[in-house]
């Protein structure tokens, strides 16, 4: 925070504005108009009433008010309120302390919560949110909002606001330039990326389909190739039969009759065998079942018998 920071201070929500008190007519003492800073429901952040310069001398700093006609925030000693804008002079009642000073020189901040404590008063204290709103445009060795004297309290908030904000719209332009570009690279980037995907995709499916015409040329010639096969031994199996066939016939009676008694003697033996396993079986299932059937008649006579225990 340095000389020329345009600031306001918000509290509870609310931003705390200059509001007057007292005329020079309604003070004898004094002589002067007297203005104090309090919460308003109705100023917000475009009302020059919340704007404050801060005016910095070393580690102390300042706060003035073009609305209490560019007179200094200070403590008071005495009267109802404890802080008002009375005079235009730098001393050390208008002179303020922010506690976190050290912390706020080190970093980039827009909005955060300080404590000010008065330089002559100590005791005196301010908790209060504090926004940076823009920088006070410096011309010709006076300060703008201090250029427009003689004319109304609007033309002179006009002529603030004109140039309070350029360096940080000019700040913001720059950086939405740069993270636009920065955008438009990025999506470039990814474009490219997707259309070489695209070409990648599309030769590997290329290649691919290539492959599997040529895998399926060579097992349809490998079928071919198989179909002759069969196809020769099928012709060669025929033969062989038809050859077998007529050996058979020429084969006298008795040896045909042989064989059928021994095809015979054999199935004989092979259905006795089936017989007495089936038969086997059988028993062996009765068993099973019997056994089962005892079992069950088992537990249900210790069930009865439990139940007249019971």
């Amino acid at each position: 925070m340095s000389s020329g920071d345009v600031v306001a201070f918000k509290v509870k929500g609310l931003y705390l504005a200059a509001v007057q008190i007292q005329t020079a007519s309604e003070s004898e003492s004094s002589g002067g108009d007297l203005y104090t800073l309090v919460p308003s429901e109705n100023a917000g952040v475009d009302d020059v009433s919340v704007h404050l310069e801060v005016v910095r001398h070393g580690e102390w700093v300042g706060f003035r008010s073009m609305v209490a006609k560019n007179a200094m925030l200070q403590a008071k000693k005495k009267g109802a309120h404890k802080i008002a804008f009375y005079s235009p002079r730098f001393g050390i009642y208008e002179q303020w302390n922010v506690v976190e000073g050290s912390a706020l020189d080190r970093i980039h901040w827009n909005s955060t919560v300080v404590t000010l404590q008065n330089r002559k008063l100590p005791h005196c204290e301010m908790r209060v949110q504090m926004h940076r709103l823009g920088v006070v445009e410096y011309m010709s060795g006076c300060v703008a909002q201090k250029g427009a004297v003689n004319g109304s309290l609007e033309s002179g908030s006009i002529q603030t606001m004109s140039g309070m904000m350029v360096q940080e719209w000019i700040r913001f332009v720059e950086k939405e330039k740069e993270r636009r570009s920065a955008l438009e690279a990025r999506v470039e980037k990814a474009v490219e990326d997707v259309q070489g995907l695209q070409q990648w995709a599309a030769q590997q499916v290329q290649c691919a389909r290539e492959d599997v015409q040529e895998e399926i040329e060579l097992l349809l010639e490998a079928l071919n190739d198989k179909n002759e096969a069969l196809a020769d031994v099928n012709a060669r199996l025929t033969t062989r039969i038809q050859w077998g066939a007529a050996l058979l016939e020429t084969k006298k009676a008795t040896i045909l009759g042989r064989r059928v008694l021994i095809a015979w003697k054999l199935l004989a033996v092979r259905s006795k065998y089936c017989d007495t396993v089936v038969l086997k079986m059988r028993r062996r299932n009765q068993v099973r079942m019997a056994l089962r059937v005892l079992d069950a008649w088992g537990e249900r006579v210790a069930e009865k018998a439990e139940r007249r225990i019971r």
